[in-house]
């Protein structure tokens, strides 16, 4: 599958399209679309600092971008030279000069101004590559070092929640029952540790607005939160000249992000995770005046977890859906309790994701004849991807769960079904051979 607008990235001549799908916590086109973080960043396609150039092309393209339909941009990683250069950097932003969110002055008293602080910091070193007394890589060997973090906490605007009513903050008379008023209380004991999982009441209509006590056992809660995230970035690269006609190199790099939502989605808190490695090995060679080679191998795994789980956010106390059911923590099962009538308060225990291969072989040959330039090469890449990388459900996404009425009758378990989408079995696999030829009249 192909996105209709996707654009081709390129680093150092090899596909950097390593997505692994994370799209809407689903399978989305893997290896179709550019490597990314958890937070949506480019820091996994090439840090800024470690650029040496790029080209973006949008129309009239040879054949060698023949893949993807959108904008073609590659880019040069940068190499070591014969003398050692190296620069750092740090990006900082906090909240001593930020306003409040007019949705936090709303509430009387205020909801605090969450704190919201960015640190972008890293920085690069490189230089020959020599052992002094033993080997001096001048004019031969060459190394790259770069790293680039990221540190962002991020506020939330003032949100409310519905959950359990605790006999706090209820301003209605009209409660379709009576126990309505404090679920927590007067529930069954074998729900009552996933009612006090949810967060506690904490706000009216004295407080604010959207506080409304509804009588049906449910009461808000006011909050406002910070989302912390966190990118590590660290590449290098070696180069080789091993002979004046043959160059050799090869690049590392291993980008690894995560978010954290709390509360996120629901009730409970939200943790992402990614990941992507490259491993590149290229040799530049060069066959008389006129004719020349480019080899490129490439392999690069990606993956990305998502988990929902209860939090102690709030005043909640965390519990196990899947050991209240006498499931494994490991198990197969995804477990969530919701109440009838909507998403809100709505608890899940679960986790899922992808694990992705991808080589990528990419050789060129150009001969240059009078004022003619010719191309010629082939592309192999192969994109291989398995649903279910979770620590505590293994990656089912579809679920039909029994919903409770209400958590007054008298249900001695949470029960529910699970469609299974894991296993050892790819859930899809994409091959790509592609072979080229084009002829340029130069202007020269």
């Amino acid at each position: 599958m192909e996105c209709a607008d996707a654009n081709n990235f390129m680093v150092d001549g090899v596909s950097a399209n390593n997505s692994n799908g994370a799209i809407d916590g689903g399978a989305g086109p893997g290896g179709m679309t550019s490597s990314t973080t958890a937070l949506g960043t480019t820091h996994a396609i090439i840090s800024v600092d470690a650029l040496e150039e790029f080209r973006i092309a949008t129309s009239t393209y040879s054949a060698e971008y023949g893949r993807q339909p959108g904008a073609q941009i590659s880019f040069q990683s940068r190499a070591g030279t014969n003398d050692y250069h190296g620069s750092a950097f740090d990006y900082i932003r906090n909240a001593v000069f930020d306003a409040n969110n007019w949705f936090n002055t709303y509430s009387t008293p205020a909801v605090p101004r969450p704190q919201e602080k960015q640190n972008d910091f890293g920085g690069v070193f490189g230089g020959p590559l020599s052992i002094p007394g033993l080997f001096s890589g001048k004019d031969r060997a060459f190394f790259f070092l770069s790293y680039e973090g990221l540190r962002l906490s991020q506020p939330q605007s003032a949100q409310v929640m519905y959950v359990p009513s605790n006999g706090t903050y209820n301003t209605t008379t009209n409660y379709a029952s009576p126990l309505y008023k404090n679920l927590r209380a007067n529930a069954s004991a074998a729900i009552k540790p996933i009612l006090n999982a949810f967060p506690l009441p904490n706000c009216s209509i004295a407080q604010d607005p959207q506080c409304v006590d509804y009588g049906d056992g449910l009461s808000p809660f006011l909050y406002s939160s910070t989302t912390p995230s966190s990118i590590n970035a660290p590449s290098g690269r070696l180069d080789f000249a091993v002979a004046p006609w043959l160059r050799l190199f090869f690049r590392y790099s291993d980008t690894e992000s995560d978010t954290l939502q709390n509360p996120g989605s629901y009730s409970g808190k939200v943790t992402t995770n990614f990941r992507t490695r490259t491993y590149l090995l290229g040799a530049n060679s060069a066959f008389g005046p006129s004719a020349t080679n480019a080899f490129r191998l490439q392999f690069s795994p990606s993956y990305w977890q998502t988990a929902t789980t209860p939090s102690t956010f709030g005043g909640g106390q965390p519990t196990s859906l899947q050991a209240l059911q006498g499931l494994p923590e490991s198990g197969e099962e995804v477990v969530y309790f919701s109440f009838a009538g909507g998403e809100q308060g709505r608890l899940y225990d679960q986790s899922y994701g992808t694990r992705q291969f991808q080589p990528n072989v990419v050789d060129t040959v150009s001969w240059a004849k009078g004022r003619h330039l010719f191309k010629a090469g082939v592309d192999y890449r192969q994109t291989t991807t398995y649903m279910g990388f979770g620590f505590l459900s293994r990656g089912p996404i579809s679920s039909t769960p029994t919903n409770l009425l209400h958590p007054l009758w008298q249900m001695p378990s949470i029960r529910s079904r699970s469609t299974q989408l894991c296993g050892r079995t790819p859930l899809s696999k994409t091959l790509g051979f592609t072979s080229r030829m084009n002829g340029v009249l130069s202007h020269a």
